[in-house]
């Protein structure tokens, strides 16, 4: 298992997940638990917008990938 960190509006929110599962399902289910609309909001790793359609392995970096570990900042559209 590998934990995905979300930051969101000053408030942390950790998601675990299976290392090969879709980035798209793992902010699905962050939008879930905080009642978001996906369409409202954007996510972002190390400072570039994060591409969904990866595997948490294929979207962290080497230091991430020890850590079993990634931050996604989470920003609403209107900012």
């Amino acid at each position: 298992m590998v934990e995905v960190e979300f930051n969101y509006n000053k408030k942390v929110i950790k998601i675990r997940c299976n290392e090969n599962e879709k980035m798209k399902d793992i902010c699905f289910k962050f939008a879930i638990k905080e009642d978001l609309d996906l369409d409202d909001i954007n996510f972002y790793y190390l400072n570039n917008k994060l591409n969904e359609e990866l595997s948490f392995i294929q979207c962290a970096n080497n230091e991430d990938k020890e850590k079993k570990k990634i931050i996604i900042y989470v920003k609403d559209n209107s900012n």
